[in-house]
């Protein structure tokens, strides 16, 4: 009798933390980071002291910072050596807090220009693990009577081509070791189809129509 007269009181402080929780719940912060002039400033990043959530700016200097614990926060912002911070940020259960930061920083406009680039997240140029470039459909459909994977490729930035035979191709990318390498990385479908000795690419061995590329 004594130990269920124990467990009611029990059950009900285990509801009522319950219930405190999933009323306490995540707000966000959002705003916009300014010149002194108001024009937005791209490339800033934002984090919210205190936490893990980051977030960077875009082109007009936009940003939110999403599932942030109700409670008050120091806002960090930096951009290349510039650094500022926005003190006694509230953030409320379920709301969002608007704060806007006003800068005089002089930053370069290669500063301020992101990109999503290898790693699926919105990144500063300057600090981009590597870049990628997104072939259209209609310029794939232009290579796609040649036969000649490459050849899709042939002006994305980077690309150094030349061509000795029909499907003699000497194809590398952002100067690894020398022109004549055929090391370059190709994956179909997550497959990669190069020679599994040499793993080199004979592009005349691809067994997949260039106009079936997406």
């Amino acid at each position: 009798m004594a130990k269920s007269r124990l467990r009611i009181p029990l059950l009900i402080l285990i509801l009522l933390l319950v219930g405190t929780s999933l009323l306490a719940a995540d707000g966000r912060i959002a705003g916009r980071v300014t010149r002194s002039n108001g024009t937005g400033i791209g490339g800033v990043v934002v984090q919210a002291l205190g936490t893990s959530r980051a977030a960077i700016t875009d082109r007009n200097g936009n940003y939110v910072l999403d599932a942030i614990p109700p409670g008050t926060y120091t806002l960090n912002f930096s951009a290349a050596e510039h650094v500022a911070n926005e003190e006694g940020v509230v953030v409320g259960s379920g709301a969002t807090t608007q704060s806007d930061k006003s800068v005089d920083w002089r930053i370069s406009i290669a500063e301020t220009i992101t990109v999503t680039s290898a790693s699926r997240a919105p990144e500063r140029i300057v600090e981009a693990p590597a870049a990628v470039t997104v072939v259209r459909h209609e310029e794939i459909q232009a290579a796609a009577p040649t036969g000649q994977a490459p050849r899709v490729l042939e002006n994305a930035p980077g690309v150094d081509f030349t061509q000795s035979g029909l499907y003699d191709f000497n194809f590398n990318t952002r100067g690894f070791n020398t022109t004549l390498n055929r090391r370059i990385l190709t994956l179909i479908d997550g497959r990669d189809p190069s020679v599994p000795f040499l793993g080199a690419q004979e592009w005349a061995a691809l067994s997949f129509p260039i106009d079936e590329f997406s």
